[in-house]
């Protein structure tokens, strides 16, 4: 194999391997964003609600009393 055949085969697995990465990488980090969106939507929102609402309640009873 000459030279030239070698980089052009090279140079072509170096563009297939970099694309495929890139596009991995992308799909991962949509995956991840949207992951991490519904996580906080969900979770974050149900533990600050837990979080606050005694707090509001001690606060609500306290002023009642």
């Amino acid at each position: 194999m000459t030279f030239l055949q070698w980089g052009h085969l090279n140079f072509w697995t170096f563009a297939f391997f970099l694309t495929a990465f890139f596009l991995a990488g992308f799909f991962f980090a949509a995956f991840f964003l949207v992951a991490l969106f519904f996580v906080d939507f969900f979770f974050v929102a149900f533990f600050r609600v837990a979080m606050f609402a005694p707090c509001f309640f001690y606060g609500f009873c306290c002023v009642l009393l």
